[in-house]
């Protein structure tokens, strides 16, 4: 049975302060983040875990407290099996990014 992608707007509101770049070994680290809208899919909670591959590949202030996303993921962590993972949330529910954008506006 394959599962459904869930597909949120949502604010950044925890992120790691340290964690490696993508070199010599590839790393998926999790960023919290709380659900504005739900547009698919189902979520139990108000805030979303999500491992991000590579964040650092997204480029020099991407991600940013308190800003805006557009994100896609999947319950599904087979790909996150090949990753370093750097999580802070072991007993919450982990997501594994599929696609992000970042969108206008943040919070006040």
């Amino acid at each position: 049975m394959q599962q459904e992608n869930v597909v949120f707007e949502g604010w950044l509101v925890e992120m790691p302060s340290e964690a490696p770049r993508c070199g010599d070994i590839k790393v998926a680290v999790a960023h919290r983040f709380m659900v504005e809208r739900l547009i698919s899919g189902k979520l139990e909670q108000k805030h979303a875990v999500v491992l991000i591959p590579c964040p650092d590949l997204h480029g020099d202030g991407f991600f940013v407290m308190k800003s805006r996303y557009l994100i896609e993921a999947s319950a599904d962590l087979q790909e996150a099996q090949s990753y370093t993972i750097y999580s802070d949330y072991r007993d919450r529910t982990i997501l594994w990014l599929l696609n992000i954008t970042r969108l206008q506006g943040a919070i006040r």
